[in-house]
C-alpha cells in the first residue's frame, strides 16, 4: 500500500499553494498568538463558495481539516481545495454540502478515524464533536470522552506527542493534552449567534475596538468587530487577536457581565464548546456559560437549549 502514500502526499502537494506544504512531521511548539500568514484563508465575510470556517491545528496554522479519499477526514494544506468549511451548531459540525463530521461505523472509540458524512436525525453520539477546555475537540463516550488526535501514531490512541504531519488521518485517542492536537477554528474569522436568532452577532461594543470594550449582540452586519476566532480555548476578536472574550472583573457569577480584555491565561477566558447543546461554557465553572438576553446584554447565566449558540462563516 505504499503506493497510496505516496499518492496522498503527490494530491496533496499539487493542491497545496501553502508555504512550508510538506510531507515531513513538524515537532509541536508552544502556540503563539494568531498573526498574519499569507498561508491561511483569508479573513473577510465568506461568499457562496466559501461560506464556513476551517479548522486549522493550532502548532501548524498551515494545516487544516480536509478529506483527501472516501470522504475520509485527513490534515490538508488550508489554501487549497481539500480543506472542509463547517458552520458548528448544537455540537454538530455541518460541512458546506450538508454533511456532517462523524466516526467511522458509528462507534465513537480509541483508533476510529473522521469521516464525513449525511448528518443524522436526532442525538447522535459519533456527530457530537464539543470543545474541551484546553482545546482540543472531543466527544463524549460512556464513561467519558475521546478526543480527535493527529499524528504517526494516532491510530493506536497515543499520538506522538503534539506531532503534526501532513496527510496525517484524523483519528479518536485519549483526551491528553500532550497528545492531543489543539485547534484553531477560523483563522479568517466566523460570527457567532445565539442559536435560533440569525439576525443579531455577537460584537465588541466601540469601534474602534479597545480593550475593556463591553461584548454586546447587535444586528449582524459583517463588519471586523463581529469576526471571531476560536483559538485553542480562546474566543479571540480576529481583527485585534491579541483581545479576548473575558468575564468582567474574573466574577463568575450569573449575571455578569463579558468584555474584551488582553488574551491571558486566566480561567475567566478558557470557554468549553459543549457538544451536545452547544453551550459556551465558562471551563472553570461547567454551571456558567455564556447567555444571550432579549437586549443587547451578554453576560453569564445558566447552561442549556436557552444558551446555545452557533458559529458560522458567513452572516
Amino acid at each position: 500500500m505504499r503506493y497510496v502514500s505516496f499518492g496522498l502526499i503527490a494530491l496533496l502537494c499539487a493542491c497545496s499553494s501553502a508555504p512550508g506544504g510538506n510531507g515531513g512531521e513538524t515537532t509541536h511548539a508552544s502556540p503563539v498568538a494568531p498573526a498574519s500568514d499569507p498561508s491561511l484563508p483569508s479573513a473577510g465575510i465568506a461568499t457562496a463558495s466559501n461560506a464556513g470556517f476551517t479548522v486549522a491545528s493550532l502548532s501548524v496554522p498551515s494545516l487544516c481539516v480536509g478529506t483527501i479519499l472516501f470522504d475520509m477526514v485527513y490534515l490538508v494544506p488550508c489554501t487549497g481545495p481539500l480543506a472542509v468549511r463547517f458552520s458548528l451548531s448544537g455540537g454538530r459540525w455541518h460541512t458546506n454540502d450538508g454533511r456532517c463530521l462523524d466516526v467511522v461505523g458509528g462507534l465513537p472509540s480509541v483508533g476510529k478515524q473522521l469521516q464525513v458524512q449525511p448528518c443524522v436525525a436526532g442525538a447522535a453520539a459519533s456527530q457530537s464533536f464539543g470543545i474541551a477546555g484546553n482545546g482540543a475537540l472531543s466527544l463524549k463516550v460512556a464513561g467519558g470522552a475521546v478526543c480527535v488526535n493527529t499524528g504517526a501514531s494516532a491510530t493506536a490512541g497515543q499520538g506522538t506527542a503534539g506531532s503534526v504531519v501532513l496527510a496525517a488521518p484524523l483519528v479518536l485517542g485519549a483526551c491528553d493534552p500532550r497528545n492531543s492536537s489543539l485547534w484553531w477554528l477560523a483563522p479568517e474569522g466566523m460570527v457567532v449567534k445565539p442559536a435560533g436568532d440569525n439576525g443579531r452577532c455577537l460584537q465588541a461594543q466601540s469601534d474602534p475596538v479597545q480593550v475593556g470594550d463591553p461584548t454586546v449582540l447587535a444586528a449582524c452586519d459583517g463588519s471586523a468587530k463581529q469576526r471571531w476566532s476560536m483559538w485553542g480555548n480562546q474566543l479571540r476578536l480576529t481583527q485585534a487577536s491579541t483581545l479576548c472574550l473575558d468575564v468582567n472583573r474574573n466574577v463568575a457569577s450569573s449575571g455578569n457581565a463579558t468584555d474584551l480584555w488582553t488574551c491571558g491565561p486566566g480561567a475567566a477566558q478558557n470557554f468549553s464548546f459543549t457538544g451536545d447543546v452547544g453551550n459556551l461554557q465558562l471551563s472553570a465553572r461547567p454551571d456558567a456559560c455564556l447567555s444571550a438576553s432579549a437586549g443587547a446584554a451578554v453576560s453569564l447565566g445558566a447552561c442549556g437549549l436557552p444558551g446555545a449558540w452557533t458559529f458560522s462563516g458567513s452572516l
